[in-house]
């Protein structure tokens, strides 16, 4: 049972690293190919990825909802616990994504609060790891151990003032830098 537990945590730790390499190169992808301006092609594109999210989402959602508590065998549990939920999150995102891009092609140029967000978007990569460790520093046991005391709202007013101290940050620094400073590095990386 404890080799069970390790192994779960140890699967979901280099999961969520695959996935988040996979969902940069996703954007890097859909970037490349165009996706991302309006075009009727581009348009009929997110069209078919929110449709075909949908019909992904709707028997996911029900399978990572009813069937848990069904499963007996951790063996089979802890894999099922692992798959469905992630690809059930996948297929979320991919709604949320293709409707946000959807709005964002009904105007001319976008929604004006939208290009605010631009320079956050910049700096993705800089932006999700220091989120993390800002998040670990503030609720897990050995940083602030926020986690017994914020509640729900608590925790998305954290968000929220973790979100614009970095907005502030990512505007501000591309205004001297050409990118963010981890992208920087991604770049040069990748070059090597």
């Amino acid at each position: 049972s404890l080799f069970i537990l390790i192994h779960y945590i140890e699967s979901r730790r280099r999961l969520r690293l695959f996935q988040t390499a996979a969902l940069f190169m996703f954007g890097m992808l859909l970037g490349r190919r165009k996706y991302l301006i309006k075009s009727e092609e581009s348009v009929r594109f997110w069209k078919k990825m929110l449709k075909g999210a949908i019909l992904a989402f709707v028997p996911l959602y029900c399978l990572k909802t009813f069937v848990p508590d069904l499963l007996t065998n951790p063996s089979i549990q802890v894999p099922y616990s692992i798959a469905v939920p992630s690809y059930a999150n996948f297929a979320f995102m991919i709604i949320l994504v293709s409707i946000f891009i959807l709005l964002w092609f009904k105007k001319e140029k976008g929604y004006s609060w939208q290009s605010l967000l631009i320079p956050y978007g910049r700096m993705s990569l800089t932006n999700y790891i220091s989120q993390s460790i800002m998040g670990v520093t503030i609720y897990y046991g050995f940083g602030l151990a926020m986690y017994k005391y914020a509640g729900a709202t608590a925790s998305l007013l954290i968000a929220l003032l973790i979100f614009t101290v970095q907005l502030i940050f990512s505007r501000w620094w591309l205004a001297r830098h050409k990118q963010g400073p981890l992208e920087f590095l991604w770049r040069k990386g990748t070059w090597i």
